[in-house]
């Protein structure tokens, strides 16, 4: 197979660092679209804005904005829960497969210095 190659867009994010760019670009509202590579496609990703929630955490009570990937038919998707108070880094996020597994990551500490 010969290798490909494609001129990637602007502000180009990778599948595993895409969560901070929110921190970076926040606050959203509406829809909010991302183009995302994991060496292999190049693809947009698009999160709805689902609004504020508070969460709990071993941090303690959290006001969070949370945000939902716009998924297709067949697709796994992604909710992200952003510290509104902690410059809107990523403290929960949740992955559900096209099966319905579910794999879930929630802040036990946040520690900035």
């Amino acid at each position: 197979m010969l290798p490909t190659t494609a001129r990637l867009p602007p502000g180009i994010q990778d599948l595993l660092g895409f969560v901070y760019q929110f921190a970076l670009q926040s606050p959203f509202s509406g829809t909010v679209h991302f183009h995302m590579t994991n060496g292999k496609k190049l693809d947009t990703y698009a999160y709805q804005v689902m609004g504020d929630e508070m969460l709990d955490t071993a941090q303690g009570s959290l006001r969070t904005l949370h945000l939902s990937k716009v998924r297709q038919p067949n697709e796994e998707w992604v909710d992200i829960w952003l510290a509104t108070d902690h410059q809107y880094l990523p403290v929960k996020i949740r992955l559900t497969g096209k099966e319905g597994s579910v794999a879930e990551q929630v802040v036990s500490a946040i520690r900035i210095e």
